[in-house]
């Protein structure tokens, strides 16, 4: 349970911000005509719960992509780990910030 309006608002704008990250990406290109929430990122989100490393959840978001999108997605892993290290850059300080 969130204990303050203020922590709440935190949560939003932290998954707001890693939505963010990954529509910009839009590794399949699908943006322009989906909803924004079209990509899974509460599933990412979870991932980084798990006191995970920019290397395991690259793995993550492939799996997560591989699973919605099948054989449409073709991504080169070095993609991956730079989103990972940009959700993780995030998270670490929203993190700090006592997220």
């Amino acid at each position: 349970m969130v204990s303050s309006k203020e922590k709440l608002i935190e949560l939003i704008e932290f998954g707001n911000e890693i939505k963010e990250i990954i529509n910009l990406w839009d590794p399949m290109g699908l943006i322009d005509f989906c909803p924004a929430d079209e990509y899974e990122t509460n599933r990412i989100i979870e991932e980084l719960s798990k006191n995970i490393s920019a290397q395991d959840l690259a793995e993550k978001i492939n799996k997560i992509f591989k699973n919605s999108y099948n054989e449409l997605y073709e991504i080169e892993k070095n993609e991956e780990i730079k989103i990972a290290r940009k959700i993780l850059k995030v998270y670490n300080i929203e993190e700090e910030r006592g997220i």
